[in-house]
């Protein structure tokens, strides 16, 4: 215990780094609605582990469907619109 107390520039760095990622994932999880992964991300101390997997691989793959701004440019392009 006193070796932690000794080396606490260690944690701050590490604080830091889970604070971020917990932040931008619990964030984007809500945004998106998904009270399961917004849970999760905010139980689990993954020290930004499970944040970041959340962040880039999960949300991202949600995102990379829904484009609806891509179909109006083709219109647009194709002077449907």
């Amino acid at each position: 215990m006193s070796s932690i107390l000794e080396n606490y520039w260690i944690l701050i760095p590490l604080i830091i780094w889970t604070l971020f990622w917990k932040g931008i994932a619990l964030w984007k999880s809500a945004r998106r609605s998904e009270m399961i992964w917004f849970a999760a991300l905010l139980v689990l101390n993954t020290l930004g582990i499970l944040e970041i997997i959340y962040f880039f691989f999960i949300a991202k793959n949600k995102t990379d469907e829904i484009q609806p701004d891509a179909r109006i440019d083709d219109l647009v392009k194709k002077r449907i619109i």
